[in-house]
């Protein structure tokens, strides 16, 4: 671990850090710059202690907000792989590590897929993302609730292309994926596009199914929470005095937990008087819905429609006022 010293032509206002991980250490770097003229980067590749002989890296705009690829070495003596960085709230982070882009052929048409390591974790399935090019555009959309983007921590393994369903399987290491069609086809996964139909599910409480179609007439708020997740902890006032200002003009919440949220104070009726399911290890509704961080909030009109998929808590406050205040369809 070397910390570098300050790079001199940099401005005042750059910000350092040491969380970079390259060659099996951590390294450090700078960001500097601002939104309105643009951000540029630059780490410690040779791991000499200076910031100063390291070429500027310009940060683009992409699906996840500012970022940049970098070419890398995970560990000595590993080939190399292409690691992903997030510029987000003040904070600059590994995302994730690119280990194989490449073509599949197939019978139908040729089939681009990525694998996507989180914060270079291939090792377990929960740090592994899949992308393919299910729309034949050419390029593979990995960004949060993507169509196109899959993560091995869900049994969700189907894509679809021109009709035919195929079952993918991934190495351990990330550098395999394989194909094999299937003879009977699922149904194609829910798009999550604005104006569709959300996913439909189902759950017991208190030994009663209950099922999303169920609160049609109500706007719903569907929130995703995991026990482990810091910023479902503080966003569960914010969620409270949501419903309890709005629930008697006809807002409804759906709070699904992770398995580990089982018997989680917050999810006592005292503090979520609402329908509270607890997922199963095999999280079918998170599945449904690609969840792959906490916390997520989705809305969903009185008809059933998707109106805002992984809210913030400011786009759920206007979505929800801006339904409630329509009047509902005769």
């Amino acid at each position: 671990m070397v910390l570098a010293g300050p790079r001199r032509d940099a401005g005042p206002a750059a910000i350092y850090g040491l969380n970079l991980q390259s060659e099996g250490k951590n390294v450090s770097w700078v960001l500097d710059g601002d939104a309105a003229r643009g951000y540029r980067f630059a780490y410690d590749a040779n791991g000499d202690g200076s910031l100063d002989d390291e070429a500027w890296h310009a940060l683009t705009r992409g699906p996840d907000g500012p970022g940049l690829e970098l070419s890398y070495r995970p560990r000595a003596g590993e080939p190399a792989a292409t690691m992903r960085l997030l510029f987000d709230d003040g904070q600059l982070y590994q995302a994730s590590t690119i280990r194989r882009r490449g073509e599949l052929a197939l019978p139908e048409r040729r089939l681009a897929f990525t694998v996507d390591c989180q914060r270079g974790d291939c090792r377990t399935p929960a740090g592994v993302m899949l992308g393919f090019d299910l729309d034949g555009d050419g390029q593979v959309d990995l960004s949060q609730g993507s169509f196109e983007r899959f993560s091995l921590r869900f049994a969700d393994r189907v894509v679809h292309v021109a009709g035919v369903a195929y079952q993918f399987e991934v190495a351990p290491d990330g550098g395999e994926v394989t194909l094999r069609r299937l003879a009977a086809a699922p149904a194609p996964r829910p798009t999550l596009a604005l104006g569709s139909l959300a996913p439909p599910f189902s759950f017991e409480i208190a030994g009663q199914r209950r099922q999303l179609e169920d609160t049609r007439g109500h706007v719903v708020v569907l929130d995703f929470f995991s026990a482990g997740c810091h910023f479902c902890l503080e966003d569960a006032p914010w969620l409270r005095a949501l419903y309890d200002r709005h629930a008697a003009r006809g807002l409804a919440v759906i709070t699904i937990g992770d398995p580990g949220a089982r018997g989680h104070a917050l999810l006592e009726p005292a503090h979520a008087p609402w329908w509270v399911a607890i997922e199963a290890e095999a999280q079918p509704i998170a599945a449904r819905y690609r969840i792959d961080g906490y916390p997520a909030y989705f809305v969903i009109d009185r008809d059933g429609a998707l109106v805002c998929s992984r809210c913030k808590r400011d786009e759920a406050d206007a979505a929800v006022a801006r339904l409630l205040d329509q009047a509902p369809a005769r």
